[in-house]
């Protein structure tokens, strides 16, 4: 018999909870039912509920043992709490599993493993095995070693590597199977039903299989020293093994795709459950002691009985191969999508997927089958990480799917209105799998454009770990084979996703960094043509015969810098003839060494205007009412043909017209004449200080009180954010928070209208949102130093064409998101990052307001700091060797305490143009494959990275002036263009190698944030960046529990959910009224709105596009988790904030995240938007109407997952509704109301 537990605290291990239940079985109460101690069985759920307890099942021999016990313990709620505190009793509505009734009836009872004392700090294996952990809590054993006496399977803690390993030894080998602790989703260890000593892991990714050379210390007990060695090893493992002799030898093992040869046809899919079988039951006190050293909390829970269900097995894996390889290439990628991310298995995709799929695309076609599945697959995923004891199992698929299958019609929402942003699929490589992602939006570019109609054929290829971090150096680890095996191959001989062979294209410079490069499958035009990789290549321009850069083809990193230019997202905007494009002379000094216009070139104020209202008709809300609002962009960033760099108006140039200096042309492509913009510079940025340049400005002079009070005016406003709407709206948008929302600017109106602070402080999502806001600041703060500089600016640089600045002058005009116009006048601070060197930040003269009629008031440049080009060399080389094709410059003239004293002000670096690797022969693809690869390996050991840190922590202890850091400053700038000279610095040389030494000893403030305490190897910094980095203390994140009920599955469950029958009768009850309703924007709405009976139809409509919005919703949060735990998925508060709270090793990897999360939302609350105002066709009175309904709908779904921020998305609607029927007014539009 069953008995079901509910409430058990998940502080309870299985082993205290079953001594309590042995207390009562082995009574004297009990006695009668057996001469010997009863046994039974107790299994603890893993699921936690939302009050954070856990359920249980407890099996007892017979009924009338269970009876009993229920007489006593079910209904006397004063003995059951005495004993069992807060959990409750039930009888089982199942039938007892038959295996564990059988091994309940015919074993003896045993005790828990507690008192076990370990026999070593090893722990012997005799199996290991991999599989599936089922839905029923059963485990599927896919795979299996079992080890024999020849062998020494061993389980170890290694210390130094926070690792449990598995380490197999043989004569000719050791195998490793290596386990981080953070990557331990749960573990368990005892005898299991078997009865077998066993432990189990279950991972957040898969573990790293790595081989090395037999183990010295296991020959020696092992081999027969009387035999020929030679009849043991081959030549080859001799000399490994001879090597292994050498003390000074340092073994380096390694990385594999899976445990051994027969283990890889199924690793990818099986290797995240592992089951350790051991010699014997004192291995289990073994574990635990290692668990111990590993502050791994121990479970005494019985690992999940063992099955053998067949769930990859040979004819499984036909039969689904034989599936995929007859679906449509987008239908086949979600499928593989949802088996690599262990959503389902394989005979699950056959048997239940295959027809279901079979029937969405004979009913609906390919497309909205792939989209059908991408739905269920982020379903799956938040079911996986927020499921509230609600098993994923076939029947929760089914349902599932669905759910997916009704809501076909309008869960889409229509976020691409033209070719500048697309749908992408990406794909994952790692070290032991592929993962299928995707589609997610992302800005195109000059190739995908000009093949849209085969935009599907364009894969984004990622290369990490297997935890979706950038490779490491690590010195136990053959790192260059590896990428020979997971990088360099894939990109000479293609892969073969989802039955479909893609080859390597191209990348950006810019996802060149993060290892992310762009791979197509061949196709055809309508015309008959077959389009590959060669094709797209050869179709960008002329790389052999450039006049400006003639051995540009000899240097395959420089060639596929210039094909990367192809690859940059881009917007594309206006077409100009050939004959209005001019290619001119650059600004050089006398002596030509130096150009003044180095990638900045001019148009005329026709082409701006024809630019602006080219963008105004392609953005997504046009709304008639706002069109005259806009701005003429004065400078811009942009690609057009083979060039690349900066434009600003010349306002001399008459007509359409185009100059381009020689800097600019990278290459020939004649026959792109279209201007595609990379970047406009609307709004300037804030100037931040950063760690490199407090050092720097510390080192010349500037006083550490003065960083530490702008550091605490900082720490102030940080904290202020909670204390009214005025602070909370002016503070986001300061730090860039929640604008992809519009959250600033709705806050701020609500403050206009008076809605109370206390009338948001009352809800826990506004709460968590300020939260997570102070916290990502005061991190900024603490983690990377980032202080804003009051009255300073982050802005692009142009080159006074017009030749009026004089030499050591600059112009800056900043346009205020006010309207204002401000002018830097005087003494100005001016740097760019990366800064290290001390001549990399210089004082200069701004120039204030121009003289009216100069021609620099003509020119109208605006957020930019215009260079002169006049004297021996242009300042922007002076600043880290910066020019003018895009960079940014900071630029301040207040606080003048900040600027450092001109007598300490230094030369700058000289900056000479770097040296190129050089073929003798013209560079293919190739040579492009294997610079992507020497970069992936060479990009944390000799690259920008290392050599910044190494300054950075070395001139904390000796000074920004010792010569060893001003050598590292020299060497960084080269290191900057090793993606474009496929040199990188040599730092394994002899002149090298003792600067890196120096850096041993680590300063404070540079630990991990995922660090604990201060380990030994980091010493008390007393320069500012340690007095700043103490300074500050990080609250506590406000963690909560999310459950399913929060995270949104009311299809599933009806009748706890909220239907859209639900929606409309409360709608129709309190149109005005609403316990989540803000009473002064109600009051402001009826001025514009009349109180009729709302519209059903619109009401159905927003109901269907909120549940269009959660689903994009939790796509976006399950694909921009920085941690691989499967326990991470963003919550909704970051999403709207644009944060991510989880703590990251790798602080370019969460950088790059968060960035890409505001993208991705930014596109869906356009989306939204869009929508709600018809794509801008609807009057400001009917969006009004549209926006209330939405927000009223919000009201009743604010428990919803997504529900909250769809309601802010609807109030900046509402608002911005409202200013247009106001200056419909003021113009003479008259009064219009509509009914709701």
């Amino acid at each position: 018999m069953e008995v079901f537990m509910r409430g058990i605290p998940f502080s309870m291990g299985q082993s205290q909870l079953k001594g309590h239940l042995a207390n009562i079985f082995h009574s004297s109460d009990y006695s009668h039912h057996s001469p010997r101690p009863l046994n039974f069985d107790v299994q603890l759920r893993r699921k936690v509920t939302k009050r954070g307890t856990r359920t249980g099942i407890i099996t007892v021999p017979t009924e009338e043992v269970g009876e009993q016990f229920l007489g006593d313990y079910e209904h006397d709620s004063s003995n059951r709490r005495n004993t069992f505190g807060t959990i409750t009793f039930e009888r089982g509505r199942k039938a007892p599993n038959r295996r564990v009734l059988k091994a309940v009836r015919e074993t003896p009872y045993k005790p828990p493993l507690t008192t076990l004392q370990p026999t070593g700090d090893t722990v012997s294996i005799q199996r290991l095995q991999f599989g599936w952990y089922c839905s029923d809590e059963e485990y599927s054993v896919e795979w299996q070693e079992k080890f024999s006496v020849e062998v020494s399977a061993t389980l170890e803690y290694r210390e130094d590597r926070r690792q449990f390993q598995l380490k197999v030894m043989d004569l000719r080998t050791t195998r490793i199977m290596a386990i981080r602790v953070n990557q331990v989703y749960w573990a368990a260890s005892s005898p299991d039903q078997s009865g077998e000593p066993s432990i189990f892991f279950y991972l957040n990714y898969p573990p790293s299989f790595e081989a090395g050379p037999p183990d010295r210390e296991f020959i020696d007990k092992n081999s027969d020293t009387t035999s020929d060695p030679l009849r043991t090893f081959s030549m080859r493992q001799l000399f490994q093994v001879t090597k292994t002799f050498n003390p000074s030898y340092k073994i380096v093992r390694r990385r594999q795709g899976s445990f051994d040869g027969t283990h890889l046809p199924i690793a990818p899919y099986t290797s995240i459950a592992i089951r350790l079988v051991c010699q014997s039951v004192s291995d289990i006190a073994g574990y635990i002691k290692l668990c111990e050293r590993a502050h791994l909390p121990v479970d005494y829970s019985s690992p999940p009985p063992v099955v053998r269900r067949g769930l990859f097995s040979e004819d499984v894996r036909a039969a689904y191969q034989q599936w995929t390889a007859s679906l449509e290439f987008v239908v086949a990628f979600q499928v593989e999508s949802l088996l690599s991310k262990w959503l389902l298995h394989m005979r699950e995709a056959v048997k239940l997927l295959r027809p279901a799929v079979t029937r969405l695309i004979s009913d609906h076609g390919a497309d909205i089958a792939s989209s059908v599945l991408a739905d269920l697959g982020t379903r799956l995923e938040s079911r996986v990480w927020y499921g509230d004891g609600v098993e994923i199992n076939e029947n929760t698929t089914k349902e599932l799917l669905a759910v997916c299958l009704r809501q076909i019609n309008h869960n889409r929402i229509h976020t691409l209105p033209h070719s500048d942003l697309f749908l992408c699929n990406h794909l994952y490589i790692t070290a032991s799998a592929t993962i299928l992602d995707g589609p997610l939006v992302e800005r195109s570019n000059r190739v995908i454009r000009q093949y849209w109609d085969h935009r599907d054929s364009f894969l984004r290829v990622h290369f990490t770990d297997d935890n979706k971090l950038a490779y490491r150096y690590d010195s136990e680890i053959n790192l260059q084979d590896l990428v020979e095996r997971r990088v360099r191959r894939f990109l000479l001989e293609g892969i073969s996703v989802a039955g479909q062979h893609f080859e390597f294209l191209g990348y950006s410079q810019s996802a060149l960094k993060s290892h992310s490069v762009w791979f197509v499958k061949p196709f055809k035009t309508t015309d008959g043509h077959t389009i590959d990789a060669a094709t797209i290549i050869d179709r960008l321009g002329n790389f052999r015969e450039n006049p400006y850069d003639p051995k540009l083809i000899f240097c395959p990193a420089r060639y596929a810098a210039r094909i990367s230019q192809a690859f940059s997202a881009t917007e594309s905007s206006i077409t100009i003839a050939v004959e209005n494009m001019e290619i001119v002379d650059d600004i050089e000094d006398d002596s030509g060494t130096y150009s003044f216009t180095d990638g900045n070139g001019t148009m005329s104020l026709q082409v701006a205007r024809d630019i602006a209202e080219d963008q105004r008709s392609k953005t997504r809300v046009r709304r008639a009412w706002r069109m005259h609002r806009g701005s003429i962009p004065r400078v811009l960033q942009v690609r057009i043909a083979g060039s690349k760099g900066m434009l600003h108006v010349d306002h001399k140039l008459e007509g359409r017209k185009i100059r381009l200096p020689k800097s600019m042309v990278k290459f020939s492509a004649p026959s792109s004449n279209r201007i595609e913009i990379a970047q406009l510079f609307e709004e300037p940025s804030a100037f931040n200080l950063n760690r490199p340049m407090i050092m720097l400005l510390e080192g010349l002079g500037v006083p550490y009180e003065v960083f530490k009070r702008l550091q605490d005016s900082e720490v102030r406003a940080a904290h202020a954010l909670t204390e009214s709407l005025a602070n909370s709206g002016w503070l986001l948008d300061k730090y860039g928070l929640g604008n992809s929302f519009k959250l600033p600017s709705a806050i701020l109106q609500l403050h206009k209208l008076g809605v109370p602070l206390t009338s948001l402080t009352g809800n826990s999502f506004w709460r968590r949102v300020m939260s997570f806001s102070v916290n990502h600041v005061l991190r900024e703060l603490k983690y990377h130093a980032r202080i804003p500089v009051p009255g300073g600016w982050t802005l692009v640089g142009i080159a006074d064409t017009h030749g009026q600045l004089r030499e050591g002058e600059i112009y800056v005009c900043v346009r205020t998101a006010d309207g204002r116009e401000v002018y830097l006048e005087g003494p100005t601070l001016i740097t760019r990052s990366p800064a290290i060197h001390p001549g990399d930040i210089q004082v200069v003269h701004a120039i204030g307001k121009p003289a009216d009629g100069s021609d620099i008031a003509q020119a109208g440049w605006k957020n930019c700091v215009a260079f002169s080009t006049r004297g021996d060399r242009p300042l922007p080389s002076y600043l880290g060797g910066g020019d003018l094709d895009g960079d940014m410059y900071n630029v301040t003239c207040v606080p003048q305490d900040l600027l450092p004293p001109i007598d300490r002000l230094c030369k700058p670096a000289s900056y000479s143009p770097a040296k190129r690797k050089m073929l003798s022969r013209p560079s293919t693809m190739r040579d492009v494959a294997d610079f992507v690869a020497e970069f992936i390996i060479s990009d944390d050991t000799q690259n920008v990275g290392l050599i910044a840190t190494t300054w950075l922590t070395l001139a904390d202890r000796v000074g920004i002036f010792d010569q060893d850091c001003l050598r590292l400053a020299e060497l960084h700038n080269a290191a900057v263009d090793y993606p474009k000279t496929g040199l990188p610095v040599p730092v394994d040389s002899d002149g090298l190698r003792p600067i890196l030494r120096r850096k041993r000893e680590t300063p404070d403030w540079y630990m991990p944030e995922t660090t604990l305490g201060r380990p030994p190897q980091y010493y008390r910094s007393n320069t500012a960046l340690g007095r700043l980095f103490r300074a500050i203390d990080l609250p506590m994140q406000d963690e909560r529990n999310m459950n399913s009920s929060y995270f949104g599955f009311p299809e599933i469950d009806e009748e706890n959910g909220v239907t859209l029958d639900d929606v409309l009768a409360d709608i129709r009850a309190e149109p005005f009224s609403h316990r989540s309703l803000l009473q002064p924007v109600v009051a402001e709405v009826r001025q514009y709105l009349s109180s009729r009976e709302p519209d059903e139809t619109l009401v159905t409509m927003c109901w269907n596009l909120f549940t269009a919005y959660a689903s994009s919703l939790r796509g976006i949060c399950a694909a921009h988790a920085v941690s691989a735990s499967r326990s991470s998925m963003l919550t909704e508060e970051e999403v709207i904030v644009g944060t991510i709270a989880a703590k990251c090793a790798q602080t370019r990897k969460r950088t790059d995240m968060i960035a890409h999360l505001r993208e991705q939302t930014t596109t869906l609350v356009n989306g939204i938007c869009a929508e709600l105002s018809d794509d801008g066709h609807l009057s400001p009175s009917e969006c009004l109407a549209q926006a209330w309904t939405a927000y009223r709908v919000s009201c009743t779904l604010s428990e919803r997952f997504g529900g909250q921020s769809f309601g802010w998305i609807a109030l900046g609607e509402i608002f911005d509704a409202i200013q247009g029927i106001k200056e419909e007014r003021e113009r003479g539009g008259g009064v219009s109301s509509l009914h709701n």
